[in-house]
């Protein structure tokens, strides 16, 4: 945690100085060629390119944060680890305890594996430890899914073919 800290506040202080950086030197350069007859041409002309690779550096810059933040609040979180009837996967802060889940397999095609129960969120470490309830589709077993542990993420939602399962489910229950 301290060092994912320490980069954000460094990517901060450097963000910071990218557009003051970007902001002095235009304005410096632009009023002092009220000036000009004193000003070398060399140095003016040092000082174009100096703000047009600043420019260039800044545009870079911020394109890059906006792809890291664009697809780190779009990630589902993928699974980590199995330990014993547990799930974990990654930190993610779509979820909360106590919330019904369902798995995925994101191969080709995305297909539903089944229902879960995220049982608790790790204090530590914010993974998510979830257990698995049903298995919707039977092709997806327990060896299945931790041959192909990095191809399976945690959805927050239920889509309503499982509500319909699940009211199947409670309505044999309470005839048999």
């Amino acid at each position: 945690m301290n060092r994912d800290l320490i980069k954000l506040i460094l990517n901060h202080l450097w963000e910071h100085f990218i557009l003051i950086f970007t902001i002095i030197i235009p304005i410096w350069v632009a009023w002092y060629p009220g000036k000009f007859d004193k000003l070398d041409s060399k140095i003016y002309l040092t000082f174009i390119i100096i703000i047009l690779v600043t420019l260039a550096v800044s545009i870079k810059f911020n394109y890059t944060i906006y792809k890291h933040f664009s697809k780190q609040n779009n990630r589902l979180p993928k699974l980590i680890n199995i330990k014993g009837e547990y799930y974990i996967f990654e930190p993610c802060d779509f979820f909360s305890s106590q919330s019904i889940v369902t798995f995925h397999f994101k191969g080709d095609t995305e297909q539903c594996i089944g229902i879960g129960d995220l049982e608790t969120v790790i204090s530590d470490s914010k993974k998510l430890q979830v257990r698995l309830k049903t298995i919707i589709n039977k092709s997806f077993d327990k060896r299945f899914i931790e041959k192909n542990k990095g191809k399976i993420v945690l959805k927050p939602s239920v889509p309503n073919t499982l509500l319909a399962f699940f009211s199947q489910i409670q309505e044999e229950a309470s005839n048999g």
